[in-house]
C-alpha cells in the first residue's frame, strides 16, 4: 500500500515538471520570433510597380507639321530624323529607388538600337510634331540591339529622380535603319516603366 500511494503522487510531480518545460520552450519560440531572435530590425523591403506609357509619339523631320500621336506605332531613325517621346506618370511609388527600367516591344528587329535622351519641356500627344518637339537633352542609356516581337529593357535609374515627377523622355536613333516599337494606342505591348524603391519594414 505505501508503494502504491508513492506511485500515485509521483505523477501530479512528472505533470507539472512537463508543464513547466513547455512553458519554458513556448517562451523560447516566442522571443525567437521576434525580430529573428537577435533584436534586429527586419532589412528594408524593395517594392516595384509598372506604370504604362502616359503619352506617347513619335516625330518624323521629313514630315515636320504632321502629328502621330494615334498610331499603334512608334518609329525611331537616325537618317533622317525620326525621334519617338514617351511620358510617364509614376505617383504612388514610397521610399527610395533603387532602380528604374524602361521597358518597350519591339516591332522589328535592329542590331544598332536607339539612345534613351532626357528632354527638356512639356508636349502634349495629341498636338506633338517635329517643329514644335522640345529638345533632347542628355544621353542616359543605349538599348542595344533589338529582337522583333520582344521586350528590351533599358536601365534609366539616373533619369528618375523623384515618384512624383512627369517623366518625359525620348529615344534617338543611332543606326540607318527604321526602328518600330509598340504605343499605348495597343495597351499589351505600351512602353512601360517599372520602379524598384526600397522601404523600411513596419515595426523597423
Amino acid at each position: 500500500m505505501p508503494l502504491a500511494l508513492c506511485r500515485r503522487h509521483r505523477r501530479p510531480n512528472v505533470v507539472v515538471a512537463y508543464s513547466v518545460a513547455a512553458l519554458v520552450a513556448g517562451l523560447g519560440l516566442v522571443a525567437a520570433g521576434c525580430g529573428g531572435g537577435n533584436g534586429k530590425p527586419e532589412p528594408p523591403k524593395v517594392v516595384s510597380k509598372t506604370f504604362k506609357s502616359f503619352g506617347d509619339s513619335y516625330v518624323r523631320a521629313t514630315e515636320p507639321g504632321t502629328n502621330f500621336g494615334k498610331n499603334t506605332e512608334l518609329r525611331v531613325d537616325a537618317t533622317p530624323p525620326v525621334r519617338a517621346y514617351i511620358e510617364f506618370q509614376p505617383f504612388g511609388v514610397s521610399g527610395k529607388i533603387e532602380r528604374a527600367t524602361l521597358r518597350v516591344y519591339a516591332l522589328s528587329t535592329s542590331n544598332d538600337g536607339f539612345q534613351v535622351r532626357s528632354v527638356s519641356g512639356p508636349w502634349s500627344e495629341s498636338r506633338l510634331n517635329f517643329e514644335n518637339a522640345p529638345p533632347v537633352g542628355k544621353v542616359i542609356n543605349a538599348s542595344g540591339p533589338l529582337a522583333k516581337d520582344n521586350w528590351s529593357s533599358i536601365d534609366i535609374t539616373n533619369l528618375v529622380h523623384s515618384p512624383a515627377e512627369t517623366l518625359r523622355l525620348a529615344l534617338v536613333g543611332v543606326g540607318p535603319t527604321e526602328i518600330a516599337l509598340g504605343s499605348r494606342e495597343t495597351p499589351r505591348r505600351a512602353p512601360q516603366l517599372v520602379i524598384e524603391s526600397r522601404r523600411a519594414a513596419a515595426g523597423s
